[in-house]
């Protein structure tokens, strides 16, 4: 079973299967989590939205993906996300061979996981979907999507969007944490997703534990193709294979602490993409094997390690980061990978929007100026968020002021309409004004394309 979900197993609220809906009922030990109605049948969400003249708000689960686990932990059971679920007609469904939700047994949610394929993604097979949520309008049209991870407040928002859609009159006033998911969407078909990145079944990751069970050479001859499957599991032999397979040639063509590595190193090359790996796919269990990585000799080894511990989201690497952070020998680099890592894990410290204000205000490099707007970008924080970005949509490098663009976009972020129309009327630099547009036009749901080489000198976004 996926750690994340056995240590959460205790406040699991207990749901309830009625007629149609599945009623979630908060547990009297949890009082905080409110109510959430679901429903297995997609026909039935059609002819209740039609009738409500609501969007149907569709959950696609996947049991072996740690987003899906968190969010039927977490974000589902979450009073202000119930809130505007009630406002839809929200839809659960999973491939999982086992149930998912309390009350809503295997068949239940396969069925409607078929229906959803067919009806929404247009795929006939009852095949992968990776975990995901679809908006739909009454009539049975794509609204918008969203695949992956999304934090509460993404998903807050994304929900907000979708009511309008339908509902414009809609009123909720966003919370500190509401912004926009960077990879929504809009319209047309949603991502089934490739092949190469379906799960392995619980058969091939059993098969995979019983090959590292063995021992022995053989079992090494085979890491690259054990490494994928045993990602997913947070059994200790898997964990003790991987930290032993991330540490192992540590240090061989190097040039040590605090430098860039030494030519071409394949090792740190085969590191890094595991570390990757593991962000995208692993338990959050994981963290204790990637957290090892933060003392690798090599710097772009230490900033993927950073980057994933964020993305994993256990908070007991805290302190982990943090003492990292004040090695005085860490590179500038990787220190700003921390950074956005800490905004990640801990998006309410107030420490966390000094430091950034400090490095935006101080910093000679525009690099380290610009990671701190992704940072920064992050942080659930209203009025910090505000700050931060207008003073990088004013810092005196184009670079950063792209970049600033780039996050407002990103984050449709209307609240800062103002400071980016007043900041582009005085724009001289033809590129930077460009951007500046392209982010006025994403707060109407415009396109993300125009900012590809910012994303790309940023690195580390949905991943």
């Amino acid at each position: 079973m996926n750690g994340y979900l056995r240590r959460h197993d205790a406040k699991r609220a207990v749901l309830v299967f009625g007629a149609v809906f599945l009623v979630g009922l908060a547990d009297n030990a949890i009082a905080q989590h409110a109510k959430v109605r679901w429903t297995t049948s997609f026909e039935a969400a059609r002819a209740a939205a039609e009738e409500r003249k609501v969007p149907i708000f569709v959950a696609v689960h996947h049991h072996a993906e740690r987003c899906g686990v968190r969010f039927v932990a977490e974000h589902y059971r979450d009073a202000g996300i119930a809130k505007l679920l009630a406002q839809t007609v929200p839809v659960f469904c999973s491939r999982a061979e086992r149930s998912q939700l309390a009350g809503v047994s295997a068949d239940q949610q396969q069925a409607c996981h078929r229906e959803v394929r067919k009806n929404v993604f247009s795929e006939a097979e009852d095949g992968w979907i990776r975990s995901q949520h679809v908006a739909l309008a009454p009539d049975g049209s794509v609204l918008g999507a969203v695949a992956g991870y999304v934090t509460k407040g993404e998903l807050e928002w994304f929900l907000v969007w979708a009511l309008r859609k339908v509902r414009p009159a809609f009123e909720w006033k966003l919370s500190d944490a509401a912004r926009a998911p960077a990879t929504l969407r809009f319209g047309g078909t949603p991502y089934v997703g490739g092949s190469a990145d379906e799960p392995p079944t619980p058969t091939e990751i059993d098969d995979a534990l019983s090959q590292i069970a063995k021992g022995g050479r053989a079992a090494w001859a085979n890491a690259r193709e054990l490494i994928p499957k045993l990602v997913f599991s947070d059994d200790a032999r898997a964990l003790a294979f991987g930290k032993t397979a991330l540490t192992f040639g540590r240090g061989r063509g190097g040039n040590g602490r605090g430098g860039n590595g030494g030519g071409a190193n394949a090792g740190a090359e085969r590191r890094v993409a595991m570390i990757d790996q593991i962000a995208k796919r692993s338990p959050i269990a994981w963290s204790r094997v990637v957290v090892v990585a933060l003392d690798d000799p090599e710097e772009a080894v230490r900033k993927a390690a950073a980057i994933a511990l964020g993305e994993l989201g256990d908070a007991s690497v805290t302190s982990d980061l943090a003492k990292r952070l004040r090695d005085k020998d860490e590179t500038p680099g990787v220190k700003s990978m921390i950074l956005r890592a800490q905004a990640m894990l801990d998006p309410r410290q107030t420490s966390l929007n000094r430091s950034l204000e400090k490095i935006l205000a101080t910093s000679k490099s525009e690099d380290e100026r610009l990671q701190a707007v992704v940072a920064a970008a992050t942080l659930e924080n209203r009025k910090a968020v505000t700050n931060l970005l207008g003073r990088a949509l004013a810092d005196a490098s184009p670079s950063v002021r792209q970049g600033a663009a780039y996050m407002v976009a990103r984050r449709r972020d209307s609240v800062l309409r103002d400071n980016v129309t007043f900041v582009r009327d005085g724009e001289r630099d033809a590129a930077t004004k460009d951007m500046l547009s392209a982010a006025l036009k994403a707060l109407e749901d415009g396109p993300l394309e125009p900012f590809r080489a910012v994303h790309e000198r940023i690195g580390y976004l949905d991943r």
